[in-house]
């Protein structure tokens, strides 16, 4: 996968031209931007990406220029992909949502490669999978399915019946994902209490005002939540104690499970499960 995605790289924007007179003209320095929001990480494929190139011939102060950002916020990523556009990098390599979609409202000139995006068409990044058209390209995997979420958490948890989504109606990705996931709990006779956050302030008013006898089990649903609050929304939920799930970022796509055991009548630890139900 990762060497796709150089592969990919290099075709698009990295292939000098050939030139009869290549030996009396200066080495380019191809200069690429790499970003990616959430400071808890760094994704996974970064330095296997580095490897890479490196083994096609592009090394870092040599013949090429990597200048990689980890984000704090995706205000953060649209102030970096303007900077760039005005430095006239020669490529930007956008890990995740959020960096992709600053990225597109920056540029639609320089070549962007897109890196662990959910679903690059129906986010509107391409105009299909075959043929995406304009200043965007890249590898997607399978992807975050919110179904598959929701069938796993009923495995992990038989008596859920109500369960807590949390939606960011900030997320372009919220409105697909909710009505997927309000399919399938029909079919599992789940009932959904939707609230929507956007803040830290949002995420821990909907918390406080939680009784346990609410609800069996809390889901962040839209990928924002996964990439602004993971930490936040652990420590709260396993304080309750709740069940929680969420989306594994970094490009895994497995969902994450978080089971507190109440111990002495307080919260003591917990499992996290992986997309195959394996503790670890």
């Amino acid at each position: 996968m990762i060497r796709k995605i150089v592969i990919c790289l290099v075709i698009t924007a990295l292939l000098p031209t050939v030139s009869f007179v290549k030996a009396q003209q200066p080495t380019k320095i191809w200069r690429v931007g790499l970003s990616h929001v959430d400071l808890d990480h760094v994704p996974p494929s970064l330095e296997p990406l580095r490897r890479e190139l490196k083994k096609l011939g592009y090394e870092e102060g040599k013949n090429i220029q990597l200048d990689w950002r980890n984000l704090p916020d995706e205000d953060a990523a649209n102030a970096l992909a303007k900077e760039w556009v005005r430095n006239r990098v020669d490529l930007i390599v956008a890990f995740e949502n959020q960096t992709a979609r600053a990225a597109q409202a920056a540029t639609s000139q320089i070549p962007v490669v897109l890196v662990h995006v959910h679903d690059p068409v129906a986010d509107g990044f391409g105009k299909s999978m075959a043929h995406p058209g304009g200043n965007m390209t890249g590898f997607v995997g399978v992807g975050d399915i919110p179904a598959k979420r929701l069938e796993l958490f009923t495995e992990v948890v038989p008596k859920l019946r109500r369960a807590l989504i949390l939606i960011d109606p900030k997320d372009p990705a919220t409105p697909r994902f909710l009505t997927e996931a309000r399919a399938t709990a029909k079919g599992y006779n789940l009932r959904l209490i939707e609230r929507s956050v956007t803040t830290e302030a949002d995420v821990k008013r909907v918390f406080a005002g939680l009784k346990q006898s609410d609800v069996d089990g809390i889901i962040a649903l839209s990928p924002n939540l996964s990439v602004k609050f993971p930490s936040l929304m652990i420590r709260l939920a396993a304080e309750n104690p709740l069940c929680w799930l969420s989306q594994r970022m970094g490009g895994t796509r497995s969902a994450v499970f978080l089971c507190p055991r109440p111990r002495g009548g307080r919260t003591a630890g917990g499992e996290v499960y992986g997309s195959n139900l394996q503790r670890r």
